[in-house]
């Protein structure tokens, strides 16, 4: 959503999936789920670790789905067999309070779909309006068959099938 509000040129059209620009301050709930998950995660010695090692780890302290969700954002140290975090986790733990606002300004005028699974939260286009003021109801598709979005789209390929689909819905 960044980008597409600050470089609205560099895009022809935007998906979002399973997010709303909301300010993370006013979902007290939402805000406690993503801390404690993060606070879980910097706890994980994962250093000096292969994947399937980390792997085993994860699901002692996550659901599978999160387990795999987290998984994918482990990234291999050179030619070795071991892992790391894709991201800074000590810099996204100390600054997570300054990451969670949603203080972007402008506005998407392009094509938009925004993407929800059967648990996301219940965002309206009213949310979406005041930055994307072209969106339409019909832009808000919900995923009956997946729960969480971004856990059901880590599963093999759904992701590029749900992508080709929805640029075939839109024609």
């Amino acid at each position: 959503m960044g980008i597409a509000l600050n470089y609205p040129d560099r895009l022809d059209g935007l998906i979002i999936i399973d997010s709303a620009p909301i300010d993370m301050w006013d979902q007290p709930l939402s805000y406690q789920v993503v801390k404690d998950v993060l606070d879980k995660i910097h706890k994980l010695d994962i250093e000096g670790k292969t994947r399937q090692e980390v792997s085993k780890i994860l699901r002692l302290v996550f659901t599978p789905q999160i387990a795999n969700l987290l998984a994918t954002n482990l990234v291999n140290i050179d030619d070795t067999d071991k892992v790391k975090w894709r991201v800074n986790i000590n810099a996204t733990f100390n600054h997570f309070r300054d990451i969670i606002g949603f203080d972007l300004e402008g506005k998407y005028h392009g094509p938009i779909m925004v993407l929800l699974g059967a648990m996301s939260q219940p965002h309206t286009k009213d949310v979406f309006s005041p930055y994307f003021p072209n969106i339409e109801d019909k832009d808000l598709v919900k995923i009956s068959q997946a729960g969480n979005l971004k856990i059901f789209m880590c599963k093999k390929d759904i992701g590029f099938t749900l992508i080709n689909q929805m640029q075939l819905l839109r024609k």
